[in-house]
């Protein structure tokens, strides 16, 4: 009987799961074991290092990850080479979950899925250890760390958290089937849309089983960042019109940044989206010259 059964396949993407009380029994998540090695990553990608783990970008100055990865003011955001430092840090109620406000504007971020159904397809990326050596009942973690990409099917979503469970490709495991390990904490679970973008369902938190190695069976959990909208937005706050980049006004530096990006289809107030329709057309240009000058709070 296949191990999978249940587990229908819905889609590409990458979801974390948050555990809450759960986690507490469950060793931390912070590496990325991936069967055959890593993915390529991905177009449109903003994921990086927070605090020695990971963390993923949700806005032009806000990072997401797990509680436990602490950090604080001063700590760096490192990604694609170029470090970012927080300005504060804000905790989740009842979440393994935190997000972090950056001095400096990056250059793109992820918007959080509206929904999530088991048995959904999912990328995950994470920051941790390696690929070591490959074992008859699994693998074990290696000694360096990269940033990985792997795929699973998340066959348990609740309100709280979600889950994939690490299998043989004999046993319905995907070509790049993966699961977390030390320093992927933090990383993400994403599901690709029609035009491509990568949003993000889960927020990597823990794992189960032994740690140094990645047994068949083992168990991946992660924040459920769908049901998490509420607080982000109580921390984060509305999308500012007019500002196509994120750096908090809406100058000629905006016009620029729509006409880079210009006929493009996006996700809804990233980069070049000044009106949230989720495409680049001379309505961002005249959202911009509505709002010339204003300051976003």
């Amino acid at each position: 009987m296949n191990g999978r059964m249940g587990r229908n396949t819905i889609g590409w993407g990458v979801c974390a799961l948050c555990l809450g009380a759960i986690s507490l029994v469950q060793p931390s998540a912070e590496a990325l074991i991936v069967v055959g090695g890593s993915l390529p990553r991905p177009d449109g990608a903003w994921v990086g290092r927070w605090n020695g783990s990971s963390g993923v970008a949700i806005g032009s100055r806000w990072v997401v990850s797990a509680g436990h990865v602490r950090g604080g003011a001063g700590s760096l955001f490192v990604m694609d080479g170029v470090s970012y430092p927080a300005k504060a840090v804000y905790f989740a109620t009842g979440a393994d979950l935190m997000l972090i406000e950056l001095h400096d504007t990056l250059p793109g971020w992820h918007v959080i899925a509206d929904s999530l159904v088991p048995g959904t397809r999912v990328q995950m990326n994470g920051f941790g250890l390696v690929n070591g050596t490959v074992l008859a009942a699994g693998i074990q973690w290696g000694t360096t760390t990269a940033e990985s990409w792997g795929e699973n099917i998340l066959d348990i979503v609740a309100p709280s958290y979600v889950s994939s469970r690490f299998d043989r490709l004999s046993n319905g495991g995907l070509p790049a089937e993966c699961a977390a390990a030390t320093f992927d904490s933090g990383g993400g679970m994403f599901v690709r849309t029609e035009s491509g973008s990568l949003r993000l369902v889960g927020i990597i938190t823990s794992v189960d089983g032994s740690v140094g190695v990645t047994s068949y069976g083992n168990r991946t959990y992660g924040v459920n960042m769908t049901t998490q909208t509420a607080f982000v937005a109580g921390v984060v706050g509305p999308p500012c019109d007019g500002d196509a980049n994120g750096d908090g006004i809406v100058d000629s530096d905006d016009i620029t940044t729509v006409l880079e990006h210009w006929g493009e289809v996006v996700d809804p107030h990233t980069p070049g989206d000044t009106n949230g329709s989720g495409f680049v057309d001379f309505e961002d240009i005249m959202t911009v010259l509505w709002n010339w000058l204003e300051l976003c709070e």
